[in-house]
């Protein structure tokens, strides 16, 4: 997780930002000003275990059906399969759901932002917490959570705390270590981990995990917890980071483009590496056949024997590891106008709000040379002309393709480079 995004705690109607003084009420639905995670959790998202026949495919929509047969959600509902294990004839799941309505504004109100946002609903970091073989407690709000994963899938439990004193903490924990003593005998590996999302004294975390234990004989672990105003701890940090981008609701699309994103740095940085280290060795190579020739001293014979070194060393063939190398800064090079991080940045700074650019490769297309292809969303077609009037003036044409995808205001183009002054200047 990068230093410059955005944490944001949702809890039914009410929105936190996460700050160095922990979290701090900021009003709703907030314009984002750069990349963001926002996790999500109260009462309005039920978390719970399912043993379903059947293909895992149809175990969402049964899943959702179930819930509004018995009244736990008024209306559709979005479930989402979070973890899952094969058994005889079916699957047993962990699942997510929220009401379809609020999921769907959610998402809506993601997809508009200009940056990267991506919706973390508690039921995702739950297993990401534990891992596979394990188990973990995380404590939020009002609400104690217990998730492992064992030899027989999947197990949720959940205890409510009474109040917001440490002796109503003390007694949840009580609770779900009774209820939880059996499920860790079913194939679960210590240490259990402990996450504390709400703002916690250390102190009090170290005692609640010594009490969960004494009551289990299970080791208890806490994790990584970041130190706020007053010493005051909080996981949620290092929680979002273990998810990473791969989990939550994002598209496929949008979480490649935020991986290609982060990861451009690195991979400009090495190519320049490599290629200040070729340019050293052509460079000392010069130096040395230089001074060879500069010191011709000898009768004419030996002048034509220094000739004859020379050019063998300025034609030497490079090891077979130096010649991939070089190849590959010379492909980094080819013309910087087919650098995909100035690609992605001059999309981004040129789409503005209406348009969002969800993917962005280059690749070769035989022998017509290379392609930038983008894919994206807009909200009409007079923000599309404006980009592409605008790639125009920078010297790329643009070709329309079928979209990859089918929502609505989806585009995908292929760009190549223009005959145009502009575009022979960067090359």
């Amino acid at each position: 997780m990068s230093m410059n995004e955005d944490i944001f705690y949702v809890s039914d109607e009410r929105w936190f930002r996460l700050t160095a003084q922990g979290l701090v009420e900021t009003p709703a639905w907030p314009r984002l000003t750069g990349p963001a995670r926002v996790v999500i959790d109260g009462d309005t998202l039920i978390m719970g275990i399912e043993r379903q026949e059947g293909k895992l495919a149809h175990a969402a929509s049964r899943i959702e059906k179930r819930l509004r047969q018995e009244g736990l959600v008024e209306g559709p509902a979005h479930v989402r399969i979070e973890a899952h294990q094969a058994v005889p004839e079916g699957v047993q799941a962990f699942y997510g759901a929220l009401l379809l309505e609020s999921w769907q504004r959610l998402s809506q109100w993601a997809n508009d932002q200009s940056d990267h946002c991506q919706l973390l609903p508690l039921s995702s970091l739950l297993p990401v917490g534990a891992g596979k073989g394990r188990a973990c407690i995380v404590h939020s709000g009002l609400r104690l959570h217990f998730y492992a994963h064992g030899k027989g899938g999947p197990t949720y439990l959940n205890v409510a705390v009474a109040g917001r004193g440490d002796a109503e903490l003390a007694a949840a924990v009580r609770l779900l270590a009774e209820r939880c003593r059996a499920e860790l005998a079913r194939g679960v590996a210590a240490p259990v981990v402990w996450y504390s999302l709400s703002e916690t004294a250390a102190d009090l975390i170290t005692r609640l995990s010594e009490q969960f234990a004494g009551r289990t004989a299970f080791a208890v672990l806490s994790a990584s917890h970041t130190t706020l105003a007053r010493g005051m701890k909080m996981a949620l940090p290092a929680l979002v980071r273990q998810a990473g981008v791969r989990v939550g609701g994002m598209t496929s699309q949008a979480r490649m483009a935020w991986m290609m994103e982060r990861s451009a740095p690195a991979v400009a940085a090495s190519a320049a590496t490599i290629a200040l280290g070729l340019g050293a060795l052509g460079g000392g190579a010069y130096l040395w056949a230089h001074k060879e020739k500069s010191q011709r001293t000898e009768p004419a014979v030996q002048v034509t024997l220094l000739e004859q070194r020379i050019h063998k060393a300025a034609s030497r063939v490079l090891p077979q590891d130096a010649q991939a190398a070089g190849a590959f800064a010379r492909q980094m090079a080819v013309g910087t106008v087919y650098d995909p991080v100035r690609m992605l940045t001059l999309l981004r700074t040129t789409a503005g709000t209406e348009v969002r650019i969800l993917r962005l490769r280059l690749e070769a297309a035989g022998d017509k040379g290379k392609s930038f292809y983008f894919d994206g969303v807009a909200s009409g077609t007079e923000p599309i002309g404006r980009l592409l009037a605008y790639l125009r003036s920078e010297g790329w044409q643009a070709q329309s393709l079928v979209p990859s995808d089918q929502t609505p205001g989806s585009f995908s183009y292929r760009l190549v480079p223009a005959d145009s002054p502009k575009q022979r200047k960067a090359a």
